[in-house]
């Protein structure tokens, strides 16, 4: 478990660094500007790297599902 808690304003240069990424030059100044947001370390994990890892997280701590009972459909005659 991490020492530190994370707050949302740690992932500004990470949406900052995705704006830039895609192309979003507009939307990218406009939250650099209003959220005083820097630039992020090159060597810094990626949006989509700590998304991954969340998202396989995730699906490995849920239980996996138990299989529905096959239905026999018998026709009477």
């Amino acid at each position: 478990m991490a020492s530190e808690r994370a707050v949302p304003s740690d992932l500004f240069p990470l949406v900052l660094a995705f704006l830039r990424e895609n192309h979003f030059d507009r939307a990218a100044r406009a939250f650099g500007k209003a959220a005083g947001v820097t630039e992020q370390d090159p060597n810094a994990a990626s949006l989509l790297d700590i998304f991954n890892f969340w998202l396989n997280a995730t699906l490995c701590s849920q239980p996996t599902p138990s299989p529905l009972p096959m239905l026999s459909f018998s026709s009477a005659a």
